[in-house]
């Protein structure tokens, strides 16, 4: 391990945190932008009930990969520096292996008896959309990418213990090439439909297994410690859990309204909805997820713990900051991006832009409760935190239950945010109170209104331009442009301190 991971952060290591999350955020920028740049090729290729079949293959695999236990990946990186003898931390990683592939491989073997009734149970197959689509097929092809997907993302969290950003970023790029050179192939030439579409991921996911899993599992030795799994597995318990109600806030939505939806084809509302579920969910993708692979093990090998109370305050502040700057962007510009990434060949996927201010303002919210969890792992409190998911996923139920019926895909972005408004807050209440931990409030509390602020008046604006479809650049266009230039000067000039500033200009430097 590094020197700042043993000693506690100073300059050296912030600036360590700084660049290793920049190279983290290369991979997930890379991969976004090679998938944008696809989705117009989707949405022609695909019409909006395929689209709406594969969104709920994604609410399957996200499902059965929390199932098998993919939060006891979060284990192997908390314990890992718990460890104090070598062959004990590499019996850490080859344990979770060993145990994730016993578990998924059962499960899937399970959903593969069942793969007719449980296809007829996602897939509404009398949709007109879907007459040339093996859907059974299809959904065999997604259970059998799961323990795949499940062993290399345990593989992945080695290299991220270890630092490895620079491969991390150069191996997860490679995947999503390769994955999107099939997508291509299969759809454009073989014209496969949602079948080549999930092939492609399977693929990608074997070839991953087979040479980063097979490497490291020979670096760190094929071996089985029920001593070091069972800590790890009492530690993850309330995640796995935890996990699903996390699972639910992100994915039932799809299911709900498949089933609740006011729509001649309720496949077509989900595949309108996963449209602009795409582009609002940028920035949980590029900059959260990128953040939060090495803030986790960069805090948790600080030392001392006055350092690092005061380290969790100051970064969370930061890190939101961040993540709200750019979700306003996004917000803003949502309209647009929907537009670009749209085929004329499926108009009605356009609709999506009111799905894109609910969704991208709702992660704002994600990520503060992401960055409440981190003190309540420090002290490895993690029950609490499952209570407080099952009653956000109950909210969540109840909300989309009112509104889908009332306002269709739009019903469930609404109740999208508003949970995770709920879940935020909550998650920043439980981590004060429960373990103590600090934040700084008003600062934050300052970024999430202006979020929201924008927001609204996103909404508010494009109201006005719903039925103008034909260009991209409207004189609203450069209203909006005008309404982030302020945003970010309120930012620089009010939310952030002079030292903040000082420092800031000085690493752009």
């Amino acid at each position: 391990m590094s020197s700042s991971l043993e000693n506690g952060p100073g300059e050296t290591s912030v600036a360590s945190l700084a660049k290793h999350s920049f190279v983290y955020s290369l991979a997930p920028l890379i991969q976004r932008f090679l998938a944008l740049a696809l989705v117009r090729l989707y949405t022609d290729k695909l019409n909006e009930a395929q689209s709406g079949v594969i969104g709920m293959c994604d609410l399957l695999f996200v499902a059965l990969i929390q199932i098998s236990g993919t939060n006891l990946l979060s284990g192997v990186v908390r314990f890992f520096f718990d460890q104090k003898d070598e062959r004990d931390r590499r019996a850490v990683v080859s344990s979770a292996i060993l145990f994730l592939a016993a578990v998924s491989w059962s499960l899937v073997g399970l959903g593969l008896v069942f793969r007719a009734p449980l296809a007829a149970f996602l897939f509404d197959a009398g949709d007109p959309g879907l007459v040339d689509d093996d859907l059974v097929e299809c959904l065999s092809i997604v259970l059998l990418s799961i323990p795949l997907a499940l062993c290399s993302d345990a593989a992945f969290r080695y290299l991220q213990i270890q630092q490895r950003s620079g491969l991390i970023s150069s191996l997860r790029v490679s995947k999503a090439c390769l994955e999107m050179l099939l997508k291509i192939v299969f759809l454009v030439g073989f014209e496969s439909g949602v079948v080549g579409f999930v092939l492609a991921t399977l693929i990608g996911e074997l070839v991953t297994n087979l040479l980063l899993t097979g490497w490291v599992l020979r670096r760190v030795g094929l071996r089985f410690s029920w001593r070091v799994l069972r800590p790890m597995l009492v530690y993850a318990a309330p995640l796995v859990l935890a996990g699903l109600c996390q699972m639910g806030l992100n994915q039932i939505d799809r299911f709900l309204l498949a089933k609740l939806a006011p729509a001649a084809s309720p496949m077509g509302a989900v595949g309108i909805y996963g449209h602009g579920y795409l582009i609002g969910f940028m920035v949980q993708t590029v900059v959260v997820g990128s953040f939060m692979q090495i803030w986790q093990p960069w805090i948790f090998g600080v030392r001392d713990e006055a350092r690092r109370r005061e380290w969790v305050a100051q970064v969370s502040t930061w890190a939101l900051f961040l993540i709200g700057t750019a979700s306003i962007g996004l917000i803003l510009f949502g309209r647009e991006l929907v537009w670009l990434l749209t085929s004329p060949t499926h108009p009605g996927y356009l609709e999506a832009f009111r799905v894109v201010p609910w969704v991208c303002a709702g992660y704002v919210f994600f990520a503060l409760n992401g960055l409440a969890q981190v003190p309540m792992f420090i002290a490895k409190r993690t029950w609490p935190m499952l209570w407080l998911n099952l009653l956000a996923l109950a909210v969540n139920v109840g909300l989309n239950f009112v509104l889908i019926p009332r306002l269709g895909f739009v019903g469930a972005a609404i109740a999208t945010t508003a949970t995770f408004v709920f879940l935020g807050i909550g998650g920043q209440l439980l981590a004060i109170h429960s373990v103590g931990a600090r934040f700084e409030q008003r600062r934050m509390a300052a970024m999430l209104a202006l979020v929201l602020a924008v927001m609204a008046a996103t909404l508010l604006i494009d109201a006005r331009l719903s039925q103008q479809f034909d260009t991209l650049f409207t004189p609203i266009s450069v209203l909006k442009a005008g309404i982030l230039l302020v945003v970010l000067d309120l930012v620089w000039a009010l939310l952030l301190r002079d030292d903040e500033r000082a420092k800031l200009r000085e690493r752009l430097r």
